[in-house]
């Protein structure tokens, strides 16, 4: 038997079909920084390092601004994070991961809602709070309030244990049932130019939605503090708007033609794009151009929607909202000057970036017929290795490659 020298991977994307960018349906939205013994802004009881009495706008001004607590909020609607797993690091010590319980509150957590986790609140021991309604209206309340540690925990809804926040490199990360990564690690560290103080928390600036990523340039440090409640910001003259999640309202809109990137509300942006002209409840199958009909009648020879909207269509380069043999004929055309120029030179390339040129009518071509793949010379006496890093592996020795992603991310490479 032929020995078997390496195992090659390789994804070849003619018609670019992108991944949508994408956060997770639970994301971290802020914690508390303040040093034990240190006030929210510094200074004392009564007044902060700016002359002011800088206060969280839950818990009021406290010694430590409430000790450890992380808060999350949920991006996705009709949530269930039974199962769900969350570690806190903090100066690279990890506590154990802390395991949302299978209580039925937990099976159904709408977009908006806000979840505070607790630690030490030795200043201020608040207990656990569940009245969970998020319902606009009376009694409107998206804040479901447990505590990991201390006489207050019950277990009922999160696993006991203890966990340490502070101005060092804190990190939370977050995991589904089956352990596999959904959000982080985020936190100090993540974010180029964020560094936290012991006067400071961390927290999302900005609206949080499923474009949300932990390197978002939306984290900051700041010592605007709100537990359990929006963020605030600018000295707590902003407030951090959960309005459109709470509402499912368009946003956000990247290309502004009133359908969302993340219509469906998963949490993954492009993971249920509209199809067969629809547009509620579904994804912009087209974020960087408007397309407010989201008309998708293409696809490659005309085999019928395929989620990317005529629009951006990469391949189409006439402009039919199709990638057939014409498109690259119009393009050959051009580039052997018969024409002055092709109709829609955005969506001409789908090699690699830059012009037009003769690799994308080889890539329209083929995919649009039966022809074989193309004669690479790649062979070792032509080339040589490709990967330079061949010579160092062992060539009798078997790669085994085990790929692991979000069912979430593989539904939307595989469509």
């Amino acid at each position: 038997m032929e020995r078997m020298k390496s195992l090659v991977l390789t994804c070849l994307c003619l018609l670019a079909v992108s991944l949508e960018a994408s956060s997770a349906e639970l994301i971290l939205n802020e914690y508390n920084g303040v040093a034990p013994g240190v006030w929210l802004n510094g200074g004392t009881a009564l007044v902060d390092d700016d002359g002011e009495a800088a206060a969280d706008a839950t818990l009021g001004r406290v010694v430590g601004n409430g000790g450890d607590w992380i808060e999350l909020v949920v991006v996705a609607d009709h949530l269930d994070i039974r199962g769900w797993r969350v570690q806190v690091c903090d100066n690279a010590v990890c506590a154990p991961e802390f395991v949302f319980t299978n209580a039925s509150l937990l099976a159904d957590l709408r977009a908006g809602t806000l979840i505070t986790i607790a630690s030490d609140m030795a200043s201020l021991d608040r207990p656990e709070n569940a009245s969970y309604n998020p319902v606009n209206g009376a009694g409107e309340d998206w804040w479901i309030e447990l505590r990991s540690s201390g006489p207050q925990a019950t277990g009922t809804y999160i696993s006991v244990g203890s966990f340490t926040v502070s101005q060092t490199n804190s990190q939370i990360t977050i995991r589904d049932a089956g352990g596999l990564p959904i959000f982080g690690p985020a936190g100090e560290g993540i974010v180029p130019g964020v560094g936290l103080n012991q006067r400071e928390v961390f927290k999302l600036e900005t609206s949080p939605s499923a474009l949300t990523t932990p390197d978002a340039p939306g984290y900051a440090d700041g010592s605007s503090s709100a537990y359990g409640a929006p963020n605030l910001f600018g000295g707590g003259l902003g407030v951090q708007s959960l309005a459109a999640l709470r509402q499912n309202l368009p946003f956000p809109d990247s290309d502004g033609d009133g359908i969302a990137d993340d219509g469906d509300f998963s949490g993954v942006a492009g993971d249920a794009r509209c199809t067969g002209g629809s547009s509620a409840s579904c994804d912009d199958n087209c974020r960087v151009e408007q397309n407010a009909n989201q008309a998708d009648t293409g696809s490659i020879n005309s085999l019928g929607g395929n989620g990317i909207g005529d629009v951006c269509e990469c391949g189409d380069a006439d402009d039919d909202g199709r990638v057939t043999p014409a498109d690259a004929l119009e393009l050959r055309d051009f580039l052997a000057r018969v024409t002055p120029g092709v109709t829609a030179p955005e969506k001409c390339r789908v090699s690699s970036a830059g012009d037009c040129n003769i690799r994308d009518v080889a890539g329209i071509t083929r995919v649009t017929s039966s022809l074989p793949p193309p004669i690479e010379p790649v062979c070792s006496a032509a080339t040589g290795p490709a990967d330079p890093t061949e010579l160092i592996f062992d060539p009798d020795r078997v790669l085994q490659v085990s790929i692991t992603m979000a069912p979430a991310d593989w539904d939307a490479l595989r469509f």
